[in-house]
């Protein structure tokens, strides 16, 4: 019989076209990207302060002039840091394995830090949008937790979830507890907003409610171990409806609502070009110097098309990244309006961006090396481990010159 290709099979080499190997995890935080950032965070908490009243005392009547004489109204936000980690193994046959071009299409080491920056990154992303609570999404209120499917309330959350990431449940949104129990991704459907959870990572598909006992409708979904513990966002910072009274880094913001926790109003009753300019409007009235907004990407879609011939593209560069982003009159100023992932898909905000500031003991991520070391060996396995984190905190020194509407 004659030698055929079947035959000859293993023998005969496989070859790989040299082309990159493509990361198809988001890329672009364009938020976390245009903050202005400081990483001299030492001590134990920093000073925010600000002045929301001039000194009271005037009157067209000199004696009542006198007799209301007063100081004038300052506060400081006492902010403190929060902490995050990625922590990455890597078992010393792959590393050596992958040291080279021959061996493999990318390096291991360096895949996997990459990776690490990459999930770190986009977990501070996630966090600068939110209350601080570290919530990521919110089971259906017609949630059947008999089912190993999690459906999420809200569809566009569903790019806050990867698999395998390992998840906890609670009724509140912060400042309550998390439910005993957790469950495992092992697999998403991205256009539908759900995902596949088991009790174990990797494990069968496993009903929520044996995963978590009391897991229920509407519940909050958090990664596990983020509970409360995460960076205080736009929306803690521009709480919606306004603050309340329960102090926030040590003030109680009720003082002045809008000049401590921003300008809010509900402006969904309107197509999105003219919420838009009734927001400007709205922050033109307290003096705010508006120069950045950001929205969801399904409202970025809706302007684009309201706007019409109309719309001017405006291309920013925010550290090393560049965005794309829509020019927009407002008042008597001119903004750049950008989309993000992770912005909730009902809000919009408006920034003055010099009122912003991340600070960070360090660099926020980096490698966490206090022994100058990039790598730790694993004392009871063949492998290393690499620490990536940071301790940091977003402030505001001006929140009334921000703002928080519904859309």
């Amino acid at each position: 019989m004659a030698l055929n290709l079947t035959n000859f099979a293993p023998i005969l080499k496989t070859l790989y076209k040299p082309s990159k190997v493509q990361n198809l995890v988001y890329k672009s935080n364009p938020l976390f990207a245009s903050l202005p950032k400081q990483t001299d965070f030492f001590g134990d908490s920093r000073k925010v302060p600000l002045i929301y009243g001039n000194p009271q005392g005037r009157s067209a009547t000199f004696a009542t002039a006198q007799g209301n004489k007063g100081n004038t109204a300052s506060i400081a936000f006492n902010i403190t840091r929060n902490k995050d980690y990625q922590i990455l193994g890597i078992d010393g046959e792959t590393l050596k394995a992958s040291s080279n071009d021959a061996g493999a299409f990318l390096a291991a080491r360096k895949t996997e830090i990459d990776g690490g920056f990459k999930n770190i990154t986009n977990a501070i992303d996630v966090d600068l949008f939110g209350n601080g609570s570290g919530v990521r999404g919110r089971l259906a209120a017609a949630q059947n937790v008999a089912l190993s499917v999690v459906t999420l309330s809200e569809v566009s959350d569903i790019v806050k979830f990867e698999v395998g990431m390992q998840l906890q449940a609670s009724t509140a949104n912060g400042g309550g507890s998390v439910k005993a129990g957790s469950m495992f991704i092992i697999s998403i459907d991205r256009t539908a907003g759900t995902f596949v959870v088991s009790s174990t990572a990797g494990g069968a598909a496993t009903a929520i409610s044996t995963c978590i006992a009391t897991a229920a409708a509407s519940d909050y979904i958090f990664a596990a171990g983020d509970y409360d513990q995460k960076i205080k966002g736009l929306q803690a910072w521009l709480p919606y409806g306004g603050p309340s009274a329960t102090a926030f880094f040590g003030v109680d913001r009720t003082v002045d609502s809008q000049r401590l926790g921003g300008v809010t109003a509900d402006l969904s009753a309107l197509p999105i070009e003219e919420a838009l300019i009734e927001a400007g409007a709205q922050m033109g009235r307290v003096g705010a110097q508006v120069d950045r907004v950001w929205m969801s990407i399904g409202k970025m879609a809706d302007l684009i098309k309201s706007l019409g011939s109309k719309v001017q593209y405006v291309d920013a560069e925010f550290g090393s990244v560049g965005f794309k982003g829509v020019r927009v009159h407002l008042d008597d100023s001119v903004v750049e309006v950008y989309s993000e992932r992770n912005c909730p898909k009902d809000s919009m905000f408006l920034l003055q961006s010099d009122t912003w500031l991340l600070h960070s003991l360090g660099e926020a991520p980096g490698i966490l090396n206090l022994d100058t070391l990039e790598a730790l060996r694993e004392p009871t396995s063949d492998g290393i481990e690499i620490r990536i984190g940071y301790y940091a905190q977003l402030a505001c020194n001006a929140p009334g010159w921000n703002g928080h509407f519904k859309i």
